[in-house]
């Protein structure tokens, strides 16, 4: 079952709101050192820490780079920056209600790694919220689009910013660059 129609109130309510952060000019950090620098910075703010599951015994936290999904989701991404980098983390509720802070840690490593368009904050079992990478240099905080309160508002945002495609594997649902349906 895909998470993406599950309403999930803390998660919806910072999805509404859309943080836009200028990337920084490039630190002249490795890829791999940006990426530490923000997991570090997530760990010394208590997101990356392992975390107690429901089903019993430790989560640990994880750093997942994804070369190989971004284009199934996002028509119209940034054919240049075709990697995610997604951060799995335990308890991330004050993180998710900072949209700008999102932004502001993905902006970090997008400076430093030329090939990443999208930086995901997941939470073990809810989701996640993704940040993107825009052509005027700037990182965004996607717009969940099943996070709005009206029935009506969803059909009218999945019909403007969706496409439907046929794939080997069947057909699949587009989210214009900016707009998303997975959390």
């Amino acid at each position: 079952m895909s998470l993406a129609g599950l309403f999930i109130p803390s998660l919806a309510i910072a999805n509404q709101k859309q943080a836009i952060v200028n990337v920084p000019p490039d630190s002249r950090l490795s890829c791999d050192d940006a990426i530490s620098n923000v997991k570090d910075d997530l760990t010394q703010r208590g997101f990356f820490v392992p975390w107690k599951s429901p089903r019993g015994g430790m989560g640990n936290p994880q750093v997942k780079i994804d070369k190989n999904t971004i284009q199934n989701g996002y028509y119209g991404y940034p054919s240049d920056r075709t990697e995610r980098v997604i951060f799995v983390l335990g308890e991330i509720s004050n993180l998710y209600s900072s949209p700008k802070l999102m932004a502001t840690l993905a902006s970090q490593i997008m400076a430093d790694c030329n090939n990443v368009g999208m930086v995901s904050f997941a939470y073990w079992i809810e989701g996640s919220a993704n940040v993107g990478f825009f052509s005027d240099n700037t990182a965004r905080t996607f717009i969940n689009i099943f996070a709005v309160q009206s029935p009506e508002e969803q059909v009218k945002l999945e019909a403007t910013y969706s496409r439907r495609v046929q794939t080997p594997n069947g057909v699949i649902s587009q989210y214009q660059w900016g707009f998303d349906s997975t959390l």
